[in-house]
């Protein structure tokens, strides 16, 4: 699957002008991809523009059905942003004004957006203190009567438990839309993470792992009629070309360049996937002596690793530190959504989610992207490593 652009890993930074091993380190660019496949996506931005159709084209249909395969699942229905996604997910299962949907308040606040946006509201389960997932003993004390749906996200490409969501959502009769914004190769027991629920959602946001040069977004699901009512609320609620069958529909269209772009990177999506591994392994070497929490890797599961996730109770020096030495950090996610001043009216309060908000506290997420380099991952190991090294000589006087 090699281009003549793709950079192998392991690959000399003098290969590469813009990542001198002075320079600094970013937590992602969306330009090295671009510079790999500048030939490939110019080709397809003239394909398109030249085709004749702009919108719900061949490419978009070629796409869903090319993603829909990689994920093991019968339908793929595309959508302008991982956020529509959720939203048309929502009303194609009837989800509505006042409804109660389960979610978690660690991760972004696109569920949140899109339950909002349907009128429902959001009700928040704790995380398991280990995994950073949706924490299947307070998911069993949420659920009631009164639930609506479940949205669980496969945060930092880690899987949720989804056997055991399921089993308890399936014992209320509330059906499991899956949040896989993060989630694009992610596996448990060999069956694709999207693939489990009634719906699955992914983003393709420019910092996913499969990323485009824009928004956009897409729905799974093994369901016939479910897929056609999806398609349908993401067109006006239109059903054929003149006759609106879905009343509460909105235009959540995927662009047609989008896709373009889009089935060219899905192409060498197995071989970024692999090369995030590699980065993993390298971050998991180098770090593994720190006092700092590693990402934990549940049995049976393949994380994809779209981000590699630190906890510190020094955060926030950590991330000083490194950004002092050219180096990059993020913070996925440094405010719980519940204790966001416009979520408060839902009667959450800081406190009520201890372990989230602990999270909260702690996570840093450490450069990771497929064109990372080996001589700057090292970099990034010898950094926490110098910081690690402060600390105890720092507790030592």
């Amino acid at each position: 699957m090699n281009s003549p652009h793709r950079m192998p890993s392991g690959q000399s930074t003098s290969a590469i002008p813009f990542a001198e091993k002075s320079a600094s380190i970013p937590a992602f660019t969306h330009i090295r991809a671009w510079e790999k496949l500048r030939d490939e996506i110019q080709g397809a931005m003239l394909r398109v523009m030249t085709s004749g159709s702009l919108i719900l084209g061949p490419e978009v249909n070629a796409f869903e059905e090319e993603f829909a395969r990689f994920v093991g699942a019968e339908h793929g229905i595309g959508t302008a942003s991982g956020t529509d996604a959720l939203i048309v997910a929502l009303r194609a299962l009837g989800v509505n004004t006042n409804d109660e949907v389960l979610t978690v308040a660690n991760g972004p606040v696109a569920p949140i957006a899109a339950i909002r946006s349907v009128g429902a509201y959001p009700r928040f389960v704790d995380i398991d203190p280990v995994t950073l997932q949706m924490s299947v003993i307070d998911l069993r004390k949420s659920i009631s009567r009164r639930t609506r749906c479940i949205i669980p996200i496969h945060l930092y490409g880690q899987a949720a438990p989804i056997r055991e969501i399921l089993e308890i959502a399936d014992s209320f009769g509330v059906p499991v839309i899956e949040d896989c914004a993060q989630a694009h190769g992610t596996r448990v027991f060999g069956q694709h993470m999207g693939s489990f629920g009634r719906i699955g959602c992914f983003s393709f946001y420019p910092t996913k792992n499969l990323g485009a040069f824009g928004d956009a977004g897409l729905c799974v699901t093994n369901d016939t009629a479910l897929a056609q009512r999806i398609r349908e609320v993401g067109l006006y609620g239109f059903r054929g070309r003149e006759r609106i069958a879905f009343r509460d529909g909105h235009n959540a269209r995927l662009d047609e360049l989008q896709a373009a772009f889009l089935r060219i990177r899905l192409k060498y999506l197995p071989d970024d996937l692999v090369r995030r591994q590699l980065i993993a392994c390298r971050y998991r070497r180098g770090l593994e002596s720190l006092p700092m929490s590693l990402p934990v890797v549940v049995p049976e599961s393949e994380p994809s690793w779209h981000q590699f996730v630190l906890r510190t109770p020094r955060r926030d020096e950590l991330c000083h530190y490194l950004s002092s030495h050219g180096i990059e950090s993020g913070i996925h996610y440094k405010h719980p959504v519940h204790c966001m001043p416009a979520f408060k009216k839902f009667s959450y309060s800081e406190g009520s989610l201890p372990h989230t908000e602990q999270a909260c506290r702690d996570v840093i997420s450490l450069p990771m992207f497929p064109e990372l380099l080996d001589e700057e991952i090292d970099r990034v190991v010898s950094a926490c490593k110098a910081f690690g090294q402060e600390k105890i000589l720092h507790e030592s006087l």
